[in-house]
């Protein structure tokens, strides 16, 4: 019966979690010390502009996406009270607040306030607004009960008659004519417009009184109620309940929620009062379960776990009103994740740099090698497991280095001390030391860069004395180290940091005195490590230490340099061409080199990520701003895993992502015409000075006058959650100056234009992406002042004449005066 009633959400309604994750989405948080007015976000609202208004305990909010612009009942006519509890936009583009103190109605084309239902005596606490399909306002109030804006009268009257409390909590509209009401003493109520009667929804066997905060569309005929006592599903056809995703609660002890967004039957998120956000996906594995919490070490986790409010924009934004201020954050952009390290063990690294990574056989486990342990993930849970070589004040002693996956339950670990076995066993692990077997100097190769293996039971091990052939059967090292007598067919001297495994069963070595080594063999067969033969070619180019090797073809071997650069080496010609920062790195040392499946190289610096696109030639650069946990990263801390993913460990943890999921994001940002100054007041529509009746950014053209061609305007791009990555140039036709760049600014300001007709374009681009034009364009015309219009130099011609003509006769008549008295 179920089934048939409420389609897919029965399924949702009773199911089970197929899989948790801890791995976060990326926020963006704003609180009080970016400008918001009070750290409670108790409503958010986008207006026709796009602009967010966020009510608070404390003043209204205006966001644009970098500053706050605050309303306060002392300075605002119009806003009765700074207390706002909640939100609307009706259909005609007009703002509604319930504030502490009646009704306050924004109109954003007057850009005025006006109040409804404020009294000077008794405050009037509006806690819930709902629009009815007349347009008519219902308002539930915490002190009066239930009201309706009449959209014809343009008044408000209080229902009258049987109601089950006057003391309202929430109302929404789940039909045209059935009122959700939640009471803050009685419970819930069902309220038909047309019969004028109230049924109790309250479910069995509640305790306490029945709270729903928030009543969201699910399908067709059913709504996702958030409430303290669970989340329910409500069928309009049929006006009954049903326990929605009870596994939250049994499972997570998780029972008090506070508002729901719905994208669709297979997604939607979660607000809670104190567990932060959940996230809910269904795919064809399952439903996956994402808790997304407060994480003072995790530099993009949400900013508090007490949630008020949700909201999804128009660009797909996801904003959460919290108790200490707002979180946003983009579903669609599965851009950088990051892991650092975190008071929860449990979704965290012990410590914050990352040296190494490997992963499981299956793909579904990734073991991150940090200071002093092996943390392991589980990437379909997001949980950790830590397996430590030392306690944190020794690490410096027995600091982890480098990893090697030999099976799920056992690693081959490289450290500042040497090489040692790890093996898992029971949820446990325990280091041994390997002894370095039939070597005179074990001291010499304490430090192990890299472990790459060879053939059988066979690894080259990378360490600051060289290189050491190590047989895991046998438990013999071979060395390999340079000797000043034999140059040509032993390794280069120095610190050997980097060994590859090339194409063809190729093996490369790079050491301290630059350039590149590789295996070779001896006349009888014996494996030897010598100097690349076109060595000079290499280190033309650079001399800096090799820190990364990636062989993309036969003919191709790429190489990063510790200070030039990224080098290609043509393997058959000895060819060198070095790519730096003058063709667009972000910095010229190269840690590690990862490809992707579209030709590019992934490479990790001390500045960020570079996206290098080998046909082209051209860089890509990703740093904090996009997401990245730090700038700087690690020698050999880097993966490409089985299944896409990229990983990346530096100083601060480390980032993935999948770069076939990091080419998607390209969508098209627009910008609206947003504000409008002579000086340094922003003007609005009635102030003596505005050039324009509705508001700025209702306007398609402005004219000016010839003394107001100094001025101002603002805009504002759709994407408010990524601001820092966009980037605006304009054009003026009619104003021979090409295209301006303005960077991250969204201001343009122009100086004594010449009088006449302009036409304004705004073009905008991700910082990775083109530039596209982004705004309809604005006319803007300066009129002339009175000495350039035609009738002006008439009438200066027709006054010049007449003088010319008076002095003439002036003249005359004194000359014939003159004449007079001598005769």
């Amino acid at each position: 019966m179920l089934v048939r009633l409420l389609g897919i959400g029965a399924v949702v309604a009773f199911a089970t979690t197929s899989a948790v994750s801890q791995v976060s989405y990326r926020f963006r948080n704003f609180s009080i010390n970016d400008g918001l007015s009070q750290s409670s976000v108790t409503t958010i609202v986008q207006d026709e502009v796009g602009t967010l208004w966020l009510g608070t305990q404390d003043g209204l909010n205006r966001f644009d996406g970098q500053q706050f612009e605050v309303f306060t009942s002392d300075d605002t006519p119009g806003l009765e009270s700074s207390y706002i509890h909640c939100g609307l936009k009706d259909r005609f583009g007009e703002l509604w607040f319930g504030t502490a103190d009646g009704i306050s109605v924004y109109n954003p084309k007057k850009e005025t306030f006006r109040s409804l239902l404020a009294s000077d005596d008794n405050n009037l606490s509006i806690e819930s607004i709902s629009e009815d399909h007349h347009g008519n306002i219902w308002l539930g109030s915490s002190t009066n009960g239930l009201a309706k804006y009449d959209r014809k009268t343009k008044k408000v009257s209080f229902l009258t008659g049987e109601i089950p409390s006057k003391r309202i909590h929430y109302i929404k509209f789940v039909s045209d004519d059935q009122l959700i009401v939640s009471f803050e003493d009685v419970g819930v109520y069902l309220y038909s417009l047309k019969t004028k009667r109230w049924k109790n929804l309250a479910p069995k066997n509640i305790q306490k009184t029945w709270l729903v905060s928030d009543v969201e569309k699910f399908s067709e005929n059913s709504f996702v109620l958030s409430s303290n006592e669970g989340l329910w599903l409500f069928d309009t056809q049929n006006q009954k309940l049903f326990p929605f995703l009870k596994f939250i609660g049994k499972d997570y002890g998780i029972e008090e929620f506070t508002d729901v967004y719905v994208k669709s039957v297979n997604e939607f998120y979660i607000a809670t009062v104190n567990n932060g956000l959940i996230s809910v996906d269904n795919s064809k594995d399952g439903y996956r379960i994402t808790f997304s919490k407060k994480d003072i070490f995790q530099k993009n986790a949400i900013l508090f776990n007490e949630l008020n409010e949700l909201f999804c924009d128009e660009n797909g934004t996801i904003w959460i009103g919290t108790l200490r201020g707002l979180s946003g954050f983009n579903p669609k952009n599965y851009s950088f994740f990051g892991v650092g390290t975190s008071s929860n063990l449990s979704i965290g690294l012990p410590s914050e740099s990352v040296w190494g990574f490997a992963e499981s056989d299956d793909f579904s486990k990734i073991y991150i090698a940090t200071d002093f342990a092996i943390s392991e993930l589980d990437k379909k849970t997001g949980q950790f497991k830590h397996y430590y070589i030392s306690k944190a004040q020794d690490f410096n002693e027995k600091s982890i280095v480098s990893i090697y996956h030999l099976t799920d339950k056992h690693f081959l670990i490289g450290a500042n001390d040497g090489l040692y076995e790890l093996k898992i066993q029971g949820g446990n692990g325990a280091f041994k030391k390997i002894n370095y077997k039939g070597i005179a100097n074990p001291s010499s190769f304490q430090r192990v860069y890299k472990i790459t293996p060879y053939k059988e039971s066979q690894y080259f091990i990378a360490t600051k004395g060289g290189v050491l052939l190590y047989d895991i059967k046998t438990g013999v090292f071979e060395p390999f180290v340079y000797n000043p007598k034999k140059p040509k067919t032993t390794i280069g001297a120095g610190v050997c940091r980097v060994s590859y495994k090339g194409l063809n069963g190729d093996y490369y070595f790079a050491t301290g005195v630059g350039g590149i080594n590789v295996l070779t063999f001896d006349k009888n067969g014996k494996e030897q490590i010598v100097p690349y033969p076109n060595n000079k070619s290499i280190l033309r180019a650079s001399r800096d230490v090799i820190s990364s090797i990636y062989q993309q073809n036969e003919n191709t071997l790429w190489l990063g340099s510790s200070g030039s650069g990224l080098l290609k080496l043509d393997l058959k010609t000895g060819k060198v061409v070095a790519y730096t920062r003058k063709q667009g790195l972000p910095n010229n040392f190269v840690y590690g080199i990862l490809p992707d499946e579209r030709g590019n190289l992934w490479l990790s610096t001390n500045k960020g990520l570079c996206r290098f696109n080998t046909v082209l030639e051209r860089c890509t650069n990703y740093s904090e701003v996009n997401g990245l946990m730090s700038n700087e990263f690690n020698t050999g801390a880097y993966l490409l895993s089985g299944t896409g993913e990229m990983y990346f460990g530096g100083i601060e943890g480390y980032n993935f992502f999948n770069p076939e999921n990091l080419q998607e994001l390209k969508e098209k940002v627009y910008v609206n015409f947003l504000k409008f100054r002579f000086d340094d007041q922003w003007l609005k529509p009635g102030d003596k000075e505005a050039p324009f009746g509705d508001a700025f950014s209702y306007q398609p053209n402005i004219k000016l006058g010839y003394d107001e061609r100094s001025f101002t305007i603002r805009f504002l791009p759709t994407d408010l959650i990524n601001r820092d990555l966009l980037q605006f140039k304009y054009e003026l036709e009619g104003l021979d100056e090409g295209s301006v760049f303005l960077g991250s600014s969204s201001e343009i300001h122009f100086t004594s234009l010449t009088p006449g007709n302009y036409v304004l374009r705004v073009y905008v681009k991700r910082i990775d992406g083109n530039w596209v034009q982004a705004s309809s364009q604005m006319s803007i015309e300066i009129a002339a002042p009175f000495w350039w219009k035609w009738w002006f130099w008439v009438i200066v011609l027709i006054v010049l004449t007449l003088l010319i003509i008076t002095f003439i006769r002036s003249r005359i008549d004194l000359a014939e005066e003159t004449r007079c008295v001598w005769k």
